[in-house]
């Protein structure tokens, strides 16, 4: 078989298992197949974003990985110099030689991980550029230090890398139900991950709101303080935004709403806030709870704090627009 032929078939094999696989399922076979011409030892293939400091992981499959190996690159990935290489030339295969690239005392970090992992010779290709900073990435890797990738290697995964990005989406589309995925909109608002946190996949606007709260999250796994609030039919908070959770066989899919402001407060608060937004005074709103003049003060004082508003006007508004 010519290589033209091979290059054919595979692609026609990962738009099949596209429609035939479970989503948690559908990157290892692909990959799988991605392997049977390009061999390789382990892999990840990840989606995220360039912000202004620097690549955030949105998530990332890892195939044939220890699970240490996301905290620990999120924990030195600021010194990772392949990103930026990597971005500067997007859609092309970039080779890797660590003991080459990270050899000099301030890279120790990176290449006593590669060691470690086996990312001794790394191939990677990705979508992200300064143009179009939301894409995907695949980082293909060996760990001998001689088995040097070559242009053959490099041709197939330029060549495969779009159908790959076409083919999870396919596969998310219909293993979810969904008429669109929230990246391909303006929303972005949906996730899907595994048990563990480790995301499968993540829509900006979810990947935004999480780095607002966690400024620090780049691992491609959701933060353990939100892991810990999530249960399948109770809803998270977020800031102003809600994170319920549902089970889709062994997975999580999770989606994230905008909620009012207002519950922020406790439903005594609550009820001083909405007398005082429809124009009650502190005397009436006092006779009506049972409460003294200078206690309703004292309450609207803390509702402002914690609605980081300053009036009457904004108040009332919430209770019209929330």
């Amino acid at each position: 078989m010519s290589q033209l032929d091979a290059l054919s078939k595979l692609i026609l094999e990962v738009y099949c298992a596209a429609r035939e696989t479970p989503v948690d399922e559908f990157q290892e076979l692909a990959l799988a197949l991605v392997k049977a011409q390009i061999p390789f030892r382990t892999a990840a293939w990840g989606s995220g974003e360039m912000t202004k400091t620097g690549l955030v992981a949105h998530a990332i499959y890892s195939h044939n990985e220890s699970p240490e190996v996301l905290d620990d690159w999120a924990s030195i990935n600021h010194q990772d110099t392949v990103i930026d290489a990597v971005i500067s030339n997007p859609n092309r295969a970039l080779f890797f030689h660590a003991p080459s690239w990270f050899n000099t005392p301030e890279n120790s970090l990176m290449l006593d991980y590669s060691r470690r992992y086996g990312h001794l010779n790394n191939m990677v290709i990705n979508s992200i550029s300064s143009r179009h900073p939301h894409g995907q990435w695949l980082s293909l890797y060996r760990n001998d230090k001689h088995d040097h990738w070559d242009q053959a290697d490099g041709h197939i995964l330029e060549q495969i890398m779009p159908h790959l990005i076409e083919a999870l989406e396919i596969n998310r589309l219909l293993g979810l139900g969904l008429s669109a995925l929230p990246d391909s909109g303006t929303a972005g608002t949906r996730a899907l991950a595994r048990m563990d946190g480790t995301l499968y996949h993540c829509g900006r606007k979810f990947a935004e709101l999480v780095r607002k709260a966690w400024p620090e999250w780049k691992s491609g796994r959701l933060p353990a303080e939100l892991m810990m609030e999530l249960h399948p039919g109770r809803e998270a908070l977020l800031a102003d935004h809600a994170v319920s959770a549902t089970t889709l066989g062994n997975m999580l899919l999770l989606n994230i709403r905008k909620v009012s402001p207002l519950h922020r407060l406790t439903p005594r608060e609550l009820e001083v806030a909405r007398l005082y937004g429809i124009g009650k005074s502190h005397k009436e709103i006092g006779l009506l709870l049972d409460i003294a003049p200078v206690t309703v003060r004292n309450f609207l004082g803390r509702i402002y704090t914690k609605l980081d508003i300053g009036n009457k006007v904004e108040l009332a508004s919430l209770f019209t627009t929330g």
